[in-house]
């Protein structure tokens, strides 16, 4: 009997150690229910502020898009003003541009007629020219065709009439600005002259003319034809 009173003290004991365990659980799982309806609650109440923050979002972005309609209107009035102004711009642009056509086919018409009227001017200042130059020797002509006349038949008229034209050879010259130049003595100069020959003749001085084979000619600055002499050597 005294065994069957100690089991049933242990019996006792463990059960109320089983009660106290199962309270024991039973209240921390009451606190891990409550902390985890807490932090539940504390998610949705962050998803619905999230949630109302993007519908502010939203809405802000909707009165974005939905303008005033005097500040399209604004707008719309400036886009067409900046259009008319590139309208303008284009159109003086391509009147300028066709102004621009036009004077430079007009430059080139009058550059073509000065060209034309230059290369005119020209021929005709050297047919004037050669006109007046043959003008001048008519008078020596006609002495030829008067002293030809004497040919055959009075030979001293014939010289006579080929010392009249010789003698005013000079004067036909000078009226055209022509210069005979190249005489005995001259010291050669073969910038004008052209040495045929070499003359070892000791009576005249080294480096001077002692005969002119051609007479030469010159028109102001420019040599028409040099004169052909004979240059006495050292």
């Amino acid at each position: 009997m005294f065994v069957d009173e100690i089991n049933k003290e242990n019996s006792s004991e463990k059960t109320e150690g089983t009660v106290r365990s199962d309270e024991k659980t039973n209240s921390n799982t009451d606190a891990v229910v409550e902390e985890t309806l807490d932090d539940n609650d504390v998610s949705v109440d962050e998803n619905a502020k999230d949630k109302e923050d993007k519908k502010e979002n939203n809405r802000d972005k909707s009165k974005d898009k939905e303008k005033d309609p005097k500040k399209l209107s604004a707008e719309l009035k400036a886009v067409k003003e900046e259009l008319a102004a590139v309208k303008k711009a284009k159109q003086e642009a391509e009147a300028a541009l066709a102004e621009f056509g036009d004077k430079y086919l007009r430059l080139a018409a009058e550059y073509d007629n000065y060209r034309r009227r230059s290369i005119k001017e020209r021929e005709d200042a050297y047919r004037d020219a050669y006109g007046d130059a043959l003008l001048k020797m008519l008078p020596m002509i006609d002495n030829f065709e008067r002293a030809a006349q004497y040919t055959d038949t009075e030979p001293e008229k014939l010289a006579d009439g080929v010392k009249l034209i010789l003698k005013g050879l000079p004067d036909l010259y000078s009226s055209l600005g022509v210069e005979a130049y190249g005489e005995v003595g001259d010291v050669f100069d073969p910038a004008i002259h052209n040495a045929v020959m070499r003359s070892e003749d000791g009576t005249a001085e080294p480096g001077t003319i002692t005969a002119v084979l051609q007479k030469g000619y010159r028109l102001g600055d420019k040599i028409l034809r040099y004169a052909a002499v004979v240059v006495a050597g050292e």
